[in-house]
């Protein structure tokens, strides 16, 4: 899922907050501030506490907007080079959430971000976040499940798709991983919060993950994850529950996921 933050001057994301963020998105952090006309990147951030330290750091340094970025691979290796932030040009940085719908290499080494900043963001003039109208066509060709959020070295801040996200104390978060933490949330929750963490993991998926979960999964009720079938599984009962025995709305929503899956291989084979 990923989450991207906008953070402006003298706000503060509480630590609870920042551990939330960590611990649902555990594939790389990293963050971005500017300083005398400067950008600042420090991402590659694998220890949670490491990474709270540094946004208190950087807070004290920051002159402006940051950006904070808390990662879920879905493509890529996970390592400090797919990790955001990401350099754009000279003045400029960026993060994204969500998933791209473009081309990406198998096994890949670098992920849909990446791709997307070298093949069409670097042609781009300097300053295009200043522009409402290229703003608006990246906007368009991303769909509104992506939203990408930019800073320059003046410490101003630019965000595609901002409706898209959620605003608390002035703080622009591209989804409400912040809010609640993946250790306790299913003991807290209600059966609504589950539902809605489902139809959001299950809308995420890209068409390898759902190609790899085949067309009917199971729901690993200890981590709170899809998993593929197996019969094994199937039959630990104290620890999996079928999508299709858990929601039978959940379950059509990934079957039309699915089945448009098999329609693209149907028609690639064809």
């Amino acid at each position: 899922m990923c989450i991207a933050i906008v953070k402006p001057q003298g706000k503060e994301i509480s630590d609870e907050y920042l551990a939330n963020c960590f611990d649902n998105n555990r594939d790389g952090a990293g963050i971005a501030y500017a300083k005398d006309g400067k950008l600042y990147v420090v991402k590659g951030i694998f220890n949670k506490k490491n990474f709270i330290k540094a946004v208190r750091k950087a807070e004290k340094l920051a002159e402006g907007d940051m950006l904070i970025h808390c990662r879920i691979g879905t493509s890529g290796l996970n390592d400090e080079n797919n990790c955001h932030p990401h350099i754009v040009n000279d003045s400029l940085v960026m993060i994204h959430n969500g998933i791209l719908d473009i081309d990406v290499p198998k096994k890949s080494k670098i992920s849909d971000t990446v791709i997307f900043i070298d093949k069409y963001l670097k042609n781009l003039s300097t300053d295009f976040v200043k522009n409402e109208a290229i703003m608006k066509l990246i906007e368009h060709a991303i769909g509104s499940n992506n939203k990408f959020a930019f800073l320059n070295n003046k410490g101003e801040s630019f965000i595609c798709n901002a409706e898209e996200g959620v605003v608390e104390d002035d703080i622009w978060y591209s989804n409400n991983t912040y809010s609640y933490s993946y250790y306790d949330f299913f003991v807290q929750g209600n059966d609504f919060e589950i539902y809605d963490y489902f139809a959001d993991l299950i809308y995420q998926l890209d068409y390898h993950e759902l190609y790899e979960l085949g067309e009917s999964p199971l729901i690993n009720m200890e981590d709170y994850i899809l998993e593929s079938f197996s019969l094994e599984k199937y039959k630990d009962t104290d620890k999996y529950i079928s999508l299709k025995n858990y929601s039978k709305d959940l379950y059509r929503l990934y079957r039309d996921m699915y089945n448009e899956l098999q329609y693209m291989i149907n028609k690639e084979s064809a």
